[in-house]
């Protein structure tokens, strides 16, 4: 099987499932063909993202699923899927089996220079970290325990009744395995 798959790669066609934007043609040589309704949110992934439109990943993402991009089963395309599209080498008309790179069969819908400067902005951005926050708290990242010395963390939870609860927990238990005996402190008492 291997070997079969091996010249498949070397003939220029991708084993597995097609990627989005792409359907299998199921055909005996014949290579993925473009998936014509999700061909416009592939492209539009790329020139967002390397035009810096869309800052995040995860702002893309949000962006995309509003505007109707769905995954082959109906669901929500992630952030991380997002991410794989984005460093891609496929989606340029390439197939990539076991770690090598061979020229495709299949119609690219972006060019490698797309790919390489959406691969640099990811690195720049330490690839696709999101340090935006959902909260700020007063005293994120400087506020210790002071039973196990380790670091607390803000944290919000709102009861079915509506009340909302604000406190920092000690990360010890949850990071260093450290024993703590009061790991929440009300977040007014605190500040």
């Amino acid at each position: 099987t291997r070997r079969t798959m091996i010249a498949l790669a070397e003939n220029g066609f991708q084993p597995g499932t097609a990627r989005i934007g792409y359907v299998n043609s199921y055909r005996k040589g014949v290579p993925w063909q473009i998936d014509q309704e999700k061909v416009y949110f592939v492209k539009e992934m790329f020139r967002r993202f390397n035009s810096g439109l869309s800052p995040s990943i995860y702002t893309l993402e949000d962006e995309l699923y509003a505007e109707g991009l769905r995954s082959k089963n109906g669901k929500r395309v992630r952030a991380n899927l997002i991410h794989t599209i984005l460093t891609d080498v496929r989606y340029a008309g390439k197939v990539l089996y076991n770690g090598k790179i061979y020229n495709g069969q299949h119609d690219s819908i972006v060019d490698m220079a797309e790919i390489k400067k959406a691969k640099a902005t990811l690195t720049k951005h330490n690839k696709g970290a999101d340090r935006t926050r959902k909260h700020n708290w007063l005293l994120a990242g400087l506020v210790f325990c002071k039973t196990s010395g380790d670091l607390m963390t803000g944290e919000q939870h709102i009861k079915k009744s509506g009340l909302i609860f604000r406190h920092y927990r000690c990360l010890g238990p949850k990071n260093h395995d450290n024993p703590c005996n009061e790991p929440y402190a009300p977040m007014e008492k605190v500040n």
